[in-house]
Formats: C-alpha cells, structure tokens, sequence
C-alpha cells in the first residue's frame, strides 16, 4: 500500500515536471513566433515608407521636368497675362480711384458767392480763430467783387483756376494758390497768412499786377 501511495506521488510530481516543462516549451515557441511576427511587421512597415517615398520622388522630379521643358518665353507670356488678371482686377475694384480721390483733390463747387453774409461770417470765423474759414472768405469776397466789375465771369461750376486764368493777375494768382493749399490741400491756415490774403484782395480791387 505504502509502494502504491509512493507510486501516485511519484507519478503526481512527474506530472507537475511534466506540465512545467511543457508550458515552459509553449512559452518558449510562441516568443519565437512573436519576434518573427513584428520582425515581419517592422519590415513590411519599412517597404511601404520606402515605396512612399519612392513615389513622391517621383512626382517632384515629374514636376521638376515639366518646368524645365517649358520655353522661357512660355514663362514670360504666362507672367504678362497674370499680372494683366490682377490689373484687371484691381481696376474693377477701384484701387487706382480711390489711390486718386486721395491724392488729386476735387473742386467741390463753392457756395453761390452772392448768397453769403461775409460781414457776419467773417466776425465769427474771426472771433474762433477760424482762419481756414477766413482764407476762404476773403478769397470768396473778391472773387464776387471780381464779378461785379467785369473781370470774370462767375459760374458756380468754375474752378478757381479757371478764375485765376480770366484775372491774369499775379496778385489774385497768389490768394487762389493760398485758397487752394488751405481748402483742398489740408493746409494750416494762420493769422498771418489771412493778413497776406487781405493785402492781396486789396491790391486785386487797385488792378493788382498783371
């Protein structure tokens, strides 16, 4: 009985050896293959990235080719009409206007010379420091005196150059060259410089200097 219950241990413990060894086995061949396997993987993933490249190489030299098979005056033409296009369509979109609306003033037509107070605006533009206001008064002022005796013929839709080319006089010249650089140029006005206006309007009503 006693060699029996030795035999069924023995065998038990043979068994678990058994079992060990081949679990160890199993563990050992399924490693082997897993290395294999992402090996295999590793370089499939590597051809792939090479045919990619491989592949986009090729377009670029394909693009690089195409370039320089085409004439240079193929270039040139295909350059004259793209910047005809965009010409084109900045002029549609009024670039170039509004370029010139900022640079060349416009002669707005002044007020009808005959329908201002210029006693009671001149008082007040005075009493602000107004002097633009009087530049332009001053100018205004003579310019219907002018009218009144003969010497131009007022329309409102004149400019004052046109003015100034009727007069011929230099001292009129000179006050439509303030007028002007003050009312469209954007320049300062100052109480000296409405003193030189009233000095030229005077000299304009004694026949100025032709």
């Amino acid at each position: 009985m006693q060699n029996m219950v030795l035999q069924v241990m023995q065998n038990d413990s043979l068994a678990r050896q058994l079992l060990r060894d081949y679990n160890y086995n199993r563990g050992l061949v399924a490693e082997k293959y897993l290395d294999e396997d992402l090996l295999t993987l590793d370089q499939g993933s590597g051809v792939r990235e090479d045919k990619m490249a491989e592949v986009i190489g090729k377009f670029f030299d394909a693009i690089t080719s195409f370039f320089h098979s085409v004439p240079p005056v193929v270039w040139v033409i295909l350059g004259v009409f793209l910047l005809s296009l965009v010409i084109y369509g900045m002029l549609r979109m009024g670039v170039f206007s509004f370029y010139k609306k900022q640079t060349e003033p416009s002669f707005e037509p002044e007020d009808d010379i005959y329908e201002i107070d210029y006693d009671r605006e001149m008082a007040a533009a005075i009493a602000e420091g107004n002097w633009p206001a009087v530049v332009r008064l001053v100018y205004l002022s003579t310019l219907r005196r002018l009218d009144e005796s003969g010497a131009v013929v007022w329309r409102i839709y004149k400019t004052p150059s046109q003015f100034a080319a009727e007069v011929g006089d230099t001292a009129f010249t000179q006050m439509t060259h303030h007028f002007l650089r003050v009312r469209y140029g954007g320049f300062p006005a100052s109480k000296e410089l409405c003193d030189e206006m009233t000095l030229l309007s005077s000299q304009v009503q004694k026949g100025g200097s032709r």
